[in-house]
């Protein structure tokens, strides 16, 4: 996809959103605020009630809005986002989710050094607790996109496609991480730019997918990092699981779930 000589290449920025129009609108206003003009800004609206539509028909610029009337997921809701984007990149962020200033300029120049990179996940950092959602990950190369903070080439998605249709699979950002790198795609782990997540956590139903959430997070864990780093993920998992079960009286779905992830493992 060419550009005119002097033009920076368009960036698709695709955010999902669901009953969060305050952080949302802020985070928008964040982007406005870039210094990179040539930004393409998709929200798919994922049925929201709160008043969503209304804010960001206000805004100035306006995004160009993708409203969703039943709500599918964030997973589903990138795709659509991705199905109308134009630009030569698709940079995936959270409504939670902003990134540091000249955040887009930088992205470019990775993505011109390293012509093999097909996206490049950033730093990651918590604004809570400052705590680094990346820390984990391998250079220059790992096997992690992150919803708050990944590009993506346009090209490569046309190949590989969209997120996952499962619904309540609550770790779209992982399987679609190991299909890009089984695909023979690489991702680009770009420390020096950095990506902030204000923290506002995501309902998840339970019990009924707590059984499908255990059981896909281990076994995500164990094919993308090494045995002691998935064992330890793991274990928090299972420790958040069973605080929320404790709470609800019902260990029948996370026992399950585990039972199922072991006997998936690789030998």
């Amino acid at each position: 996809m060419g550009n005119p000589e002097g033009t920076p290449p368009l960036i698709s920025v695709i955010i999902p959103t669901k009953n969060r129009r305050e952080i949302l609108i802020r985070n928008l206003e964040r982007l406005h605020e870039c210094t990179y003009k040539n930004l393409e800004v998709i929200v798919v609206d994922d049925g929201s009630t709160d008043g969503t539509q209304a804010a960001l028909a206000k805004l100035l610029p306006a995004p160009k809005v993708v409203r969703r009337e039943t709500s599918a997921g964030p997973g589903l809701a990138r795709n659509a986002g991705m199905a109308m984007a134009r630009g030569e990149f698709l940079f995936l962020l959270d409504d939670d989710s902003y990134v540091e200033p000249g955040a887009f300029e930088k992205m470019v120049e990775v993505f011109a050094e390293d012509p093999d990179a097909a996206a490049v996940t950033l730093r990651i950092t918590s604004v809570a607790n400052a705590l680094v959602y990346t820390r984990h990950l391998t250079l220059p190369y790992c096997k992690l996109i992150w919803g708050g903070g990944t590009r993506i080439r346009a090209e490569v998605v046309k190949e590989v496609g969209g997120f996952t249709s499962i619904t309540d699979f609550h770790g779209e950002e992982f399987d679609y991480a190991v299909r890009l790198t089984d695909q023979g795609y690489k991702i680009r782990y770009a420390p020096e730019i950095q990506a902030f997540d204000e923290g506002v956590g995501h309902s998840l139903r339970f019990p009924p997918d707590r059984l499908i959430n255990v059981r896909n997070w281990i076994l995500i864990f164990f094919s993308l990092f090494p045995f002691y780093t998935a064992a330890l993920f793991s274990w928090r998992a299972v420790v958040s699981y069973g605080i929320r079960s404790g709470r609800e009286r019902s260990d029948i779905p996370l026992i399950k779930g585990l039972l199922q992830a072991t006997r998936r493992l690789p030998n």
